[in-house]
């Protein structure tokens, strides 16, 4: 939503249970840059805050080998990564930190789990009726998004940056990286020496 705010990213996440039918939900808004909110992001934020309910829910308790949770995203990249918890990143990859955690939140679940796509907005071309349960849930967290933006905005209350389970931060120029660390300490460096150089040399008036 970047007439809300460009440098502000969304998440809404619907737990729902197949045997005793409850639901449970909640939203995450983060400021960051202009640069690092996106809609990827924001649905790597979903995904983390999902496995985080899950993962307290069995904290503690025997976990069953049949035991399968499913977790949903309209999203086939974020899908990929989380039915490959395993597999390495590239160093340039786009929110790599933020995949990071959220690949080694569901490594060590302790569950198998299963990630599955589902197609987002259909609530805008079909009917209630026609919607399987997981396209219904999908439909309800980007609604509860879109109306946690709006009110976050309006009382400039963000959650931090720091994600759980994140075991290394990096800030270049007090900015937390969230792409290629070799991108940002070269643009930062760059950037500094061309504006010695301008100044040094004086050249312009």
């Amino acid at each position: 939503m970047p007439k809300v705010a460009k440098d502000v990213c969304l998440c809404g996440f619907v737990v729902y249970c197949e045997l005793s039918l409850q639901v449970a939900y909640g939203t995450w808004v983060e400021k960051t840059t202009h640069a690092t909110a996106g809609n990827y992001r924001g649905k790597l934020l979903g995904g983390i805050d999902a496995q985080l309910i899950v993962k307290a829910a069995l904290t503690g308790r025997r976990i069953s080998p049949s035991m399968r949770p499913t977790f949903c995203c309209d999203n086939l990249g974020i899908v990929h990564h989380g039915n490959h918890p395993k597999h390495p990143l590239p160093e340039k990859q786009r929110q790599g930190n933020t995949i990071h955690v959220f690949k080694h939140l569901i490594a060590t679940m302790g569950s198998n789990n299963r990630m599955q796509h589902v197609f987002a907005h259909l609530n805008e071309v079909l009917c209630s009726n026609q919607l399987t349960i997981e396209e219904k849930l999908n439909c309800i967290a980007d609604r509860l998004a879109s109306e946690a933006l709006v009110k976050a905005v309006a009382s400039n209350t963000f959650i931090s940056s720091c994600s759980p389970f994140e075991d290394l931060r990096l800030l270049v120029n007090g900015i937390k990286v969230t792409g290629s660390a070799q991108q940002a300490i070269s643009s930062f460096w760059g950037s500094k020496v061309a504006h010695e150089l301008f100044h040094d040399r004086r050249i312009v008036n």
